[in-house]
């Protein structure tokens, strides 16, 4: 999975919008919420739990 977030964000000694901030914020957060979806079914049969 390649990621979307803008890894020179924010450039040191530069000012950001805070529009700007909240649109990698919200790529972030979706990017960990589709991490978290996928590793959650195979975390659960590691752990022995079967019952999903």
């Amino acid at each position: 999975m390649a990621s979307q977030v803008d890894a020179t964000f924010p450039a040191d000694n530069v000012k950001v919008s805070k529009s700007t901030m909240r649109a990698q914020m919200l790529i972030i957060k979706d990017e960990i919420t589709a991490l978290q979806t996928k590793t959650r079914l195979p975390w659960l049969i590691a752990r022995g739990d079967l019952s999903v």
